[in-house]
């Protein structure tokens, strides 16, 4: 049963940039991917001995270590000093992540494949009815300003230079490649034996079954499911994976400040910003 790629509608990234971005030459992409390879590759050295189950958090907790302090301001000093930053906007579903923020607690995502899929960081857009439209009536919109010096890397650069460190490095990253991102996972690997031990032979052509028996499937699956010790806190079973689809964390290992990506479709503009060091973000009060 093949599992949608999470990441095949995230390309396509704005060329032109306010902030300093990069889209490098060729031999800067073959260099940014050995950089990008040896980054990696001290990061699982050096956690060697963390267990897969609690990875997610050893990112995330990188990320916020190696961030500098938001700048917090009251809304008059923040509308003259900011006048000339790129305006970014936080929906939050609850007053009290707003007030945290506000007052310089900085909150880092983990890397969930369907609610945080850039990975490790803040989540922030250009684009303020989007957030409006997620906070709800217990939530609030945050207002913040990006710096116009800070590092921007743009995600297509980023899906790029993985590529050319595959290709300089095949057999290490072969199972990143070769399998469906959601079945690198506790609960995608499990999903996935279980149903092609459910329908035996007839696993291959499950677009040929019966809807009543493909419902039953999935029901019984999801009880079973909700039994095992990783339900509701999902992770990868293999560390170097963890790294390879956490963009969030790739793009602090490079030494960027922001991750950004072109999420707009037609007639519908949308710029996400993911910033991986706070230190580059102001806050109105």
């Amino acid at each position: 049963m093949k599992f949608r790629k999470i990441f095949s509608t995230l390309l396509g990234i704005l060329s032109a940039f306010t902030v300093s971005s990069f889209s490098g030459t060729f031999a800067n992409e073959v260099d940014d991917a050995e950089l990008l390879y040896t980054k990696i590759i001290e990061f699982l050295d050096k956690h060697i001995d963390d267990k897969p189950e609690g990875f997610d958090k050893v990112c995330s907790d990188y990320v916020k270590d190696n961030s500098g302090p938001i700048r917090v301001m009251e809304k008059d000093k923040f509308d003259c000093e900011t006048s000339s930053e790129i305006k970014l906007y936080r929906g939050v579903t609850k007053k009290e992540y707003a007030d945290d923020l506000k007052n310089g607690h900085i909150y880092i995502s983990g890397n969930d494949l369907t609610i945080n899929v850039s990975g490790s960081g803040i989540y922030t857009t250009d684009n303020r009815e989007r957030t409006e439209a997620y906070v709800g009536d217990t939530g609030e919109v945050i207002n913040l300003s990006l710096k116009q010096s800070a590092r921007v890397i743009d995600r297509t650069y980023l899906e790029k230079i993985k590529n050319i460190m595959c290709q300089k490095h095949p057999d290490e990253f072969k199972q990143s490649q070769e399998i469906d991102q959601y079945n690198l996972t506790a609960e995608g690997k499990w999903t996935h034996d279980y149903l092609k031990s459910y329908f035996k032979e007839d696993y291959d052509k499950l677009d040929s079954l019966p809807k009543s028996r493909i419902d039953e499937a999935f029901k019984k699956m999801r009880e079973e499911l909700s039994k095992q010790s990783f339900y509701g806190k999902n992770y990868y079973l293999d560390k170097k994976d963890a790294i390879f689809y956490n963009s969030g964390l790739l793009a602090r290992l490079l030494g960027y400040d922001v991750l950004y990506t072109d999420m707009s479709l037609e007639n519908y503009e949308n710029h996400e910003y993911l910033i991986v060091n706070a230190g580059v973000l102001a806050v109105c009060k």
